[in-house]
Protein backbone atom coordinates (compact mmCIF):
# COMPACT_ATOMS: atom_id res chain seq x y z
CA UNK A 1 0.00 0.00 0.00
CA UNK A 2 0.77 3.57 -0.37
CA UNK A 3 2.76 5.07 2.57
CA UNK A 4 0.66 8.30 2.34
CA UNK A 5 -2.83 7.04 2.64
CA UNK A 6 -4.36 3.14 2.48
CA UNK A 7 -7.89 3.75 1.03
CA UNK A 8 -8.28 2.19 -2.09
CA UNK A 9 -10.83 3.48 -3.07
CA UNK A 10 -10.19 7.14 -2.43
CA UNK A 11 -10.41 9.86 -5.50
CA UNK A 12 -6.62 10.24 -5.28
CA UNK A 13 -6.65 6.45 -7.13
CA UNK A 14 -9.00 7.38 -10.07
CA UNK A 15 -6.69 10.98 -10.64
CA UNK A 16 -3.62 9.23 -10.45
CA UNK A 17 -5.35 6.84 -13.52
CA UNK A 18 -5.85 10.34 -15.48
CA UNK A 19 -2.75 11.32 -14.94
CA UNK A 20 -0.89 8.56 -16.32
CA UNK A 21 -3.13 7.98 -19.31
CA UNK A 22 -2.67 11.62 -20.50
CA UNK A 23 1.29 11.07 -19.70
CA UNK A 24 0.87 7.81 -22.37
CA UNK A 25 -0.57 10.17 -24.42
CA UNK A 26 1.93 12.87 -25.34
CA UNK A 27 4.83 12.44 -22.12
CA UNK A 28 4.43 15.42 -20.86
CA UNK A 29 5.92 17.27 -17.76
CA UNK A 30 4.77 14.61 -14.86
CA UNK A 31 5.10 17.67 -12.54
CA UNK A 32 2.93 20.01 -14.62
CA UNK A 33 -0.07 17.22 -15.39
CA UNK A 34 -0.12 16.20 -11.77
CA UNK A 35 -0.23 20.38 -10.64
CA UNK A 36 -3.38 20.48 -12.97
CA UNK A 37 -5.18 17.48 -12.17
CA UNK A 38 -4.57 17.04 -7.82
CA UNK A 39 -5.30 20.92 -7.68
CA UNK A 40 -8.16 20.26 -5.85
CA UNK A 41 -7.53 17.29 -4.05
CA UNK A 42 -6.93 17.98 -0.37
CA UNK A 43 -3.51 17.98 0.65
CA UNK A 44 -3.18 13.87 1.74
CA UNK A 45 -4.84 12.71 -1.29
CA UNK A 46 -2.22 15.15 -3.37
CA UNK A 47 0.77 13.13 -1.54
CA UNK A 48 -0.85 9.91 -2.75
CA UNK A 49 -1.61 10.61 -6.17
CA UNK A 50 2.28 12.11 -6.14
CA UNK A 51 3.20 8.83 -4.91
CA UNK A 52 1.60 6.52 -7.07
CA UNK A 53 1.77 8.77 -10.25
CA UNK A 54 5.82 9.33 -10.05
CA UNK A 55 5.83 5.12 -9.34
CA UNK A 56 4.55 4.71 -12.28
CA UNK A 57 6.51 6.62 -14.42
CA UNK A 58 9.84 5.77 -12.54
CA UNK A 59 9.11 2.15 -13.36
CA UNK A 60 7.68 2.32 -16.21
CA UNK A 61 9.27 0.11 -18.30
CA UNK A 62 9.40 -2.60 -15.55
CA UNK A 63 5.81 -1.95 -15.43
CA UNK A 64 5.06 -2.51 -19.28
CA UNK A 65 7.09 -5.61 -19.17
CA UNK A 66 5.18 -7.46 -16.21
CA UNK A 67 1.97 -6.47 -17.91
CA UNK A 68 3.45 -7.99 -21.78
CA UNK A 69 4.52 -10.91 -20.16
CA UNK A 70 1.10 -12.34 -18.96
CA UNK A 71 -1.30 -9.94 -21.13
CA UNK A 72 -2.92 -12.15 -24.20
CA UNK A 73 -3.49 -8.33 -26.08
CA UNK A 74 -1.91 -4.86 -25.62
CA UNK A 75 -4.54 -2.82 -23.39
CA UNK A 76 -5.93 0.12 -24.89
CA UNK A 77 -4.84 3.48 -23.14
CA UNK A 78 -7.21 3.97 -20.40
CA UNK A 79 -7.28 0.10 -19.54
CA UNK A 80 -2.94 0.16 -19.59
CA UNK A 81 -3.34 3.14 -17.46
CA UNK A 82 -5.28 1.56 -15.05
CA UNK A 83 -2.91 -1.35 -14.79
CA UNK A 84 -0.08 0.51 -14.62
CA UNK A 85 -1.34 2.32 -10.88
CA UNK A 86 -2.51 -1.07 -9.86
CA UNK A 87 0.61 -3.18 -10.57
CA UNK A 88 2.73 -0.48 -8.99
CA UNK A 89 0.23 -0.10 -5.89
CA UNK A 90 0.14 -4.32 -5.61
CA UNK A 91 4.27 -4.54 -5.50
CA UNK A 92 4.42 -1.80 -3.14
CA UNK A 93 1.55 -3.66 -0.90
CA UNK A 94 2.52 -6.52 1.74
CA UNK A 95 0.97 -10.08 1.20
CA UNK A 96 -1.69 -9.50 3.09
CA UNK A 97 -3.21 -6.44 1.34
CA UNK A 98 -2.29 -7.69 -2.07
CA UNK A 99 -6.12 -9.27 -2.63
CA UNK A 100 -7.85 -6.15 -1.48
CA UNK A 101 -5.47 -4.18 -4.98
CA UNK A 102 -6.99 -6.38 -7.03
CA UNK A 103 -9.89 -6.70 -6.14
CA UNK A 104 -10.36 -2.80 -6.25
CA UNK A 105 -8.60 -2.88 -9.64
CA UNK A 106 -11.02 -4.93 -10.63
CA UNK A 107 -13.88 -3.16 -9.37
CA UNK A 108 -12.98 0.17 -10.54
CA UNK A 109 -12.04 -1.59 -14.12
CA UNK A 110 -16.07 -2.63 -13.99
CA UNK A 111 -16.91 1.16 -13.28
CA UNK A 112 -14.45 2.59 -15.58
CA UNK A 113 -14.06 0.24 -18.77
CA UNK A 114 -16.85 -2.81 -18.54
CA UNK A 115 -17.37 -6.22 -17.83
CA UNK A 116 -15.08 -7.78 -20.81
CA UNK A 117 -12.20 -5.44 -19.86
CA UNK A 118 -12.36 -5.86 -16.12
CA UNK A 119 -11.64 -9.38 -16.91
CA UNK A 120 -9.11 -8.78 -18.25
CA UNK A 121 -7.56 -6.38 -15.47
CA UNK A 122 -8.24 -9.68 -13.20
CA UNK A 123 -6.70 -12.13 -15.56
CA UNK A 124 -3.56 -10.14 -15.75
CA UNK A 125 -3.16 -9.08 -11.87
CA UNK A 126 -3.56 -12.70 -11.01
CA UNK A 127 -0.76 -13.82 -13.30
CA UNK A 128 1.32 -10.81 -11.37
CA UNK A 129 3.32 -12.93 -9.23
CA UNK A 130 4.72 -15.86 -12.03
CA UNK A 131 5.46 -12.48 -14.07
CA UNK A 132 7.52 -10.96 -11.21
CA UNK A 133 9.26 -14.63 -10.68
CA UNK A 134 10.26 -14.69 -14.38
CA UNK A 135 11.99 -11.01 -14.26
CA UNK A 136 15.62 -11.19 -15.36
CA UNK A 137 18.56 -10.18 -13.11
CA UNK A 138 19.82 -6.72 -13.74
CA UNK A 139 23.22 -7.84 -13.20
CA UNK A 140 23.21 -10.43 -15.92
CA UNK A 141 23.24 -7.86 -19.29
CA UNK A 142 22.33 -4.35 -19.91
CA UNK A 143 18.83 -5.23 -21.50
CA UNK A 144 18.41 -6.70 -17.93
CA UNK A 145 18.95 -3.77 -16.64
CA UNK A 146 17.29 -1.40 -18.94
CA UNK A 147 14.04 -3.16 -17.95
CA UNK A 148 14.67 -3.98 -14.39
CA UNK A 149 15.67 0.59 -13.43
CA UNK A 150 12.87 1.48 -16.28
CA UNK A 151 15.68 3.22 -18.23
CA UNK A 152 15.92 3.36 -22.33
CA UNK A 153 18.56 0.82 -23.24
CA UNK A 154 20.76 3.27 -25.37
CA UNK A 155 20.95 5.94 -22.66
CA UNK A 156 22.44 3.32 -20.28
CA UNK A 157 24.47 2.03 -23.20
CA UNK A 158 25.88 6.18 -24.32
CA UNK A 159 26.63 6.10 -20.02
CA UNK A 160 28.36 2.94 -19.99
CA UNK A 161 31.09 4.20 -22.56
CA UNK A 162 31.95 7.12 -20.23
CA UNK A 163 30.90 5.61 -17.30
CA UNK A 164 31.97 1.80 -17.40
CA UNK A 165 29.26 -0.78 -16.20
CA UNK A 166 29.38 -0.20 -12.52
CA UNK A 167 28.86 3.39 -12.46
CA UNK A 168 25.73 2.73 -15.12
CA UNK A 169 24.04 0.49 -12.41
CA UNK A 170 24.41 2.46 -10.03
CA UNK A 171 23.59 5.08 -11.68
CA UNK A 172 19.86 4.28 -13.06
CA UNK A 173 19.56 2.26 -9.24
CA UNK A 174 19.59 6.26 -7.96
CA UNK A 175 17.05 7.34 -10.20
CA UNK A 176 14.69 4.79 -9.26
CA UNK A 177 15.05 5.73 -5.35
CA UNK A 178 12.41 8.56 -4.26
CA UNK A 179 14.50 11.92 -3.54
CA UNK A 180 14.90 13.58 -0.61
CA UNK A 181 13.38 16.78 -0.40
CA UNK A 182 15.63 19.93 1.04
CA UNK A 183 15.51 23.55 2.22
CA UNK A 184 18.24 25.80 1.48
CA UNK A 185 17.83 28.40 4.51
CA UNK A 186 18.51 31.75 3.91
CA UNK A 187 20.19 34.01 7.04
CA UNK A 188 19.84 32.48 10.39
CA UNK A 189 19.60 29.09 10.64
CA UNK A 190 18.64 29.34 14.45
CA UNK A 191 15.51 27.70 15.51
CA UNK A 192 14.68 25.75 12.75
CA UNK A 193 11.75 23.50 12.79
CA UNK A 194 12.69 20.44 14.37
CA UNK A 195 11.33 18.63 11.07
CA UNK A 196 13.99 20.17 9.34
CA UNK A 197 17.04 17.78 9.38
CA UNK A 198 20.84 19.38 9.11
CA UNK A 199 23.09 17.82 6.44
CA UNK A 200 26.87 17.95 5.50
CA UNK A 201 25.83 20.60 3.06
CA UNK A 202 25.89 24.47 4.70
CA UNK A 203 22.68 25.81 5.06
CA UNK A 204 20.50 23.11 3.71
CA UNK A 205 18.21 21.31 5.46
CA UNK A 206 16.26 17.88 4.84
CA UNK A 207 12.74 18.11 5.06
CA UNK A 208 11.26 15.15 7.20
CA UNK A 209 7.37 14.94 7.58
CA UNK A 210 5.00 17.24 5.63
CA UNK A 211 6.76 19.95 4.04
CA UNK A 212 4.08 22.95 5.35
CA UNK A 213 4.36 21.98 9.00
CA UNK A 214 8.38 21.95 8.38
CA UNK A 215 8.87 24.69 6.56
CA UNK A 216 5.92 26.77 5.64
CA UNK A 217 6.40 29.99 7.68
CA UNK A 218 9.97 29.77 6.56
CA UNK A 219 9.10 29.60 2.74
CA UNK A 220 6.00 32.42 3.35
CA UNK A 221 8.76 34.49 4.70
CA UNK A 222 11.47 34.37 2.21
CA UNK A 223 13.81 32.66 4.55
CA UNK A 224 14.00 29.39 2.61
CA UNK A 225 14.02 28.08 -0.65
CA UNK A 226 13.19 24.64 -1.55
CA UNK A 227 16.18 23.38 -3.43
CA UNK A 228 18.41 20.85 -3.77
CA UNK A 229 22.34 20.95 -2.17
CA UNK A 230 23.94 20.64 -6.01
CA UNK A 231 22.24 23.85 -6.91
CA UNK A 232 25.44 25.57 -4.88
CA UNK A 233 28.02 23.94 -7.17
CA UNK A 234 27.73 26.39 -9.76
CA UNK A 235 27.75 29.23 -7.72
CA UNK A 236 30.19 28.13 -6.01
CA UNK A 237 32.66 28.57 -9.08
CA UNK A 238 32.40 32.65 -8.75
CA UNK A 239 35.31 34.31 -6.71
CA UNK A 240 35.28 34.39 -2.64
CA UNK A 241 35.50 37.96 -2.39
CA UNK A 242 32.79 38.17 -4.41
CA UNK A 243 31.74 40.63 -7.47
CA UNK A 244 29.97 43.21 -8.32
CA UNK A 245 28.02 42.71 -11.63
CA UNK A 246 26.35 39.01 -12.69
CA UNK A 247 23.89 38.39 -15.54
CA UNK A 248 22.26 35.03 -15.18
CA UNK A 249 20.96 33.41 -18.25
CA UNK A 250 18.52 30.69 -18.61
CA UNK A 251 17.33 32.13 -15.24
CA UNK A 252 13.80 30.80 -14.59
CA UNK A 253 12.55 30.39 -12.20
CA UNK A 254 14.86 32.08 -10.20
CA UNK A 255 16.58 29.57 -8.00
CA UNK A 256 19.90 29.86 -8.97
CA UNK A 257 19.88 33.83 -9.10
CA UNK A 258 18.69 33.24 -5.56
CA UNK A 259 22.39 31.77 -5.06
CA UNK A 260 24.38 34.05 -6.94
CA UNK A 261 23.00 37.11 -4.51
CA UNK A 262 25.26 35.85 -2.17
CA UNK A 263 28.14 36.42 -4.51
CA UNK A 264 27.82 39.80 -4.94
CA UNK A 265 29.25 42.56 -3.04
CA UNK A 266 26.82 45.08 -1.32
CA UNK A 267 25.78 47.82 -1.94
CA UNK A 268 26.26 48.42 -5.64
CA UNK A 269 25.94 44.94 -6.80
CA UNK A 270 23.88 44.46 -9.75
CA UNK A 271 21.76 40.83 -10.82
CA UNK A 272 20.51 40.84 -14.02
CA UNK A 273 18.11 37.33 -14.69
CA UNK A 274 17.12 36.63 -18.20
CA UNK A 275 14.35 34.15 -19.73
CA UNK A 276 11.86 33.73 -22.16
CA UNK A 277 8.70 35.70 -21.31
CA UNK A 278 6.31 33.18 -19.76
CA UNK A 279 4.76 31.31 -16.60
CA UNK A 280 8.31 30.12 -15.10
CA UNK A 281 9.42 34.01 -16.04
CA UNK A 282 6.44 35.57 -14.02
CA UNK A 283 7.61 33.21 -11.06
CA UNK A 284 11.06 34.24 -10.85
CA UNK A 285 10.36 37.58 -10.74
CA UNK A 286 7.90 36.49 -7.67
CA UNK A 287 10.51 34.80 -6.61
CA UNK A 288 13.31 37.10 -6.36
CA UNK A 289 10.88 40.02 -4.61
CA UNK A 290 10.52 37.45 -1.68
CA UNK A 291 14.28 36.56 -2.21
CA UNK A 292 15.95 40.20 -2.60
CA UNK A 293 18.99 41.19 -0.86
CA UNK A 294 19.65 44.67 0.65
CA UNK A 295 21.96 46.55 -1.30
CA UNK A 296 21.77 44.49 -4.22
CA UNK A 297 20.22 45.72 -7.64
CA UNK A 298 18.21 43.22 -9.62
CA UNK A 299 16.37 43.51 -12.87
CA UNK A 300 14.55 40.41 -14.46
CA UNK A 301 14.03 40.98 -18.25
CA UNK A 302 11.98 38.46 -20.81
CA UNK A 303 13.89 37.69 -23.89
CA UNK A 304 15.64 34.79 -25.68
CA UNK A 305 19.74 34.32 -25.03
CA UNK A 306 20.43 33.77 -28.19
CA UNK A 307 18.64 37.41 -29.88
CA UNK A 308 20.22 39.20 -26.37
CA UNK A 309 21.66 42.26 -27.19
CA UNK A 310 24.34 44.83 -25.35
CA UNK A 311 21.53 47.79 -25.13
CA UNK A 312 18.97 44.79 -23.84
CA UNK A 313 20.52 44.74 -20.59
CA UNK A 314 21.86 48.01 -18.09
CA UNK A 315 25.27 46.64 -18.33
CA UNK A 316 27.28 45.43 -21.54
CA UNK A 317 29.79 43.77 -19.90
CA UNK A 318 29.88 41.75 -16.36
CA UNK A 319 32.34 40.46 -13.88
CA UNK A 320 30.27 37.37 -14.27
CA UNK A 321 27.74 35.17 -16.50
CA UNK A 322 26.51 32.22 -15.15
CA UNK A 323 24.38 30.01 -17.88
CA UNK A 324 22.07 27.22 -16.58
CA UNK A 325 21.42 25.66 -20.19
CA UNK A 326 18.55 23.52 -21.02
CA UNK A 327 19.92 19.73 -20.68
CA UNK A 328 18.81 16.17 -20.61
CA UNK A 329 18.23 16.07 -17.11
CA UNK A 330 20.49 13.09 -16.58
CA UNK A 331 21.49 14.17 -13.33
CA UNK A 332 18.05 14.39 -11.81
CA UNK A 333 16.62 11.47 -13.14
CA UNK A 334 15.42 10.66 -9.76
CA UNK A 335 13.74 13.84 -9.06
CA UNK A 336 12.76 13.98 -12.74
CA UNK A 337 11.64 10.36 -14.24
CA UNK A 338 9.49 11.89 -16.55
CA UNK A 339 12.88 13.50 -18.82
CA UNK A 340 14.59 9.75 -19.41
CA UNK A 341 11.26 9.09 -21.83
CA UNK A 342 11.61 12.46 -23.47
CA UNK A 343 14.59 12.42 -24.48
CA UNK A 344 15.90 10.59 -27.22
CA UNK A 345 19.36 10.29 -29.72
CA UNK A 346 18.37 13.10 -32.01
CA UNK A 347 16.91 15.26 -29.90
CA UNK A 348 19.97 15.10 -27.72
CA UNK A 349 22.38 15.53 -30.60
CA UNK A 350 20.03 18.77 -31.48
CA UNK A 351 20.13 19.80 -27.41
CA UNK A 352 23.88 19.69 -27.14
CA UNK A 353 23.84 21.96 -30.50
CA UNK A 354 21.50 24.53 -28.70
CA UNK A 355 23.85 24.63 -25.47
CA UNK A 356 26.83 25.67 -28.12
CA UNK A 357 24.90 28.18 -29.48
CA UNK A 358 23.60 29.50 -26.04
CA UNK A 359 27.20 29.62 -24.47
CA UNK A 360 28.74 31.19 -27.55
CA UNK A 361 25.74 34.03 -26.88
CA UNK A 362 26.75 34.07 -23.15
CA UNK A 363 30.29 34.90 -24.05
CA UNK A 364 29.52 38.31 -25.88
CA UNK A 365 28.70 40.11 -22.37
CA UNK A 366 32.08 38.86 -20.21
CA UNK A 367 33.84 41.46 -19.31
CA UNK A 368 37.95 40.98 -19.30
CA UNK A 369 38.88 39.24 -16.07
CA UNK A 370 35.55 37.98 -15.72
CA UNK A 371 34.20 34.84 -15.80
CA UNK A 372 31.55 32.70 -18.09
CA UNK A 373 29.99 30.07 -15.76
CA UNK A 374 28.70 27.06 -17.57
CA UNK A 375 26.09 25.13 -15.56
CA UNK A 376 23.66 21.83 -16.62
CA UNK A 377 21.93 18.84 -14.17
CA UNK A 378 23.46 16.43 -16.89
CA UNK A 379 26.26 14.59 -15.76
CA UNK A 380 26.29 13.44 -19.87
CA UNK A 381 29.77 13.82 -21.19
CA UNK A 382 29.42 15.49 -24.44
CA UNK A 383 26.75 17.82 -22.49
CA UNK A 384 29.44 19.20 -20.29
CA UNK A 385 33.49 18.07 -21.32
CA UNK A 386 32.47 18.33 -24.76
CA UNK A 387 30.18 21.60 -25.17
CA UNK A 388 33.46 23.56 -22.83
CA UNK A 389 36.02 21.51 -25.13
CA UNK A 390 34.40 22.58 -28.62
CA UNK A 391 33.60 26.14 -27.00
CA UNK A 392 37.20 27.07 -26.17
CA UNK A 393 38.55 25.81 -29.45
CA UNK A 394 36.29 28.24 -31.33
CA UNK A 395 37.04 30.68 -29.24
CA UNK A 396 41.02 30.66 -29.44
CA UNK A 397 42.83 31.48 -26.87
CA UNK A 398 40.23 34.18 -25.24
CA UNK A 399 39.16 32.05 -22.15
CA UNK A 400 41.11 30.10 -20.36
CA UNK A 401 39.27 27.12 -18.07
CA UNK A 402 39.62 27.73 -14.15
CA UNK A 403 37.63 25.30 -12.35
CA UNK A 404 34.81 22.51 -12.95
CA UNK A 405 32.88 20.49 -10.86
CA UNK A 406 30.90 17.03 -11.65
CA UNK A 407 28.41 16.01 -9.12
CA UNK A 408 27.87 11.83 -9.68
CA UNK A 409 24.57 12.02 -7.41
CA UNK A 410 25.54 8.02 -6.34
CA UNK A 411 28.50 9.34 -5.15
CA UNK A 412 27.55 12.90 -3.94
CA UNK A 413 24.62 11.97 -2.17
CA UNK A 414 22.70 14.45 -4.12
CA UNK A 415 21.11 15.65 -7.46
CA UNK A 416 23.90 15.34 -10.38
CA UNK A 417 25.53 18.38 -12.23
CA UNK A 418 28.42 19.57 -14.28
CA UNK A 419 29.46 23.06 -13.85
CA UNK A 420 32.59 25.13 -15.43
CA UNK A 421 34.26 28.40 -14.97
CA UNK A 422 35.82 30.12 -17.96
CA UNK A 423 37.83 32.90 -17.38
CA UNK A 424 38.20 35.80 -20.04
CA UNK A 425 42.04 36.51 -20.67
CA UNK A 426 41.66 38.31 -24.09
CA UNK A 427 38.85 41.08 -25.44
CA UNK A 428 36.72 40.04 -28.22
CA UNK A 429 38.22 40.75 -31.81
Amino acid sequence: MSKSDHHLSSQSWQVSIQVIERFLKSSPKLDELLAGAARHLPEGQVTRVQFLSYGVVRNLGRLKALIAEVAQRPPKRLCQALLLVSVWEWLQSDVTLKPKVVHHAVERAKALLGEPESAFVNAVLRQMPKAVAREPDARKSLPALARINSHPEWLLHRFGQHYGERATARWSQWNQQIPKIYCHILGDSKELPEELIPTDWSDFYRVSGNLLDAAGDLLRDGRAYIQDPATRLGPSLIPGDGVSSILDLCAAPGGKSIHLLKCLKAPGGVLVSVDLPGPRFERMKGNLARYGVEGIRMRQIPADVLRLKGKDLPLEQFDCVFLDVPCSNSGVFQRRPDAKYRIGQESLTQLIALQENLMGAAARFVGLGGRLIYSTCSIDVEENAGVVSRFLDRHGGRFREVGRIISLPWESGHDGCGAFALKRVKPAP
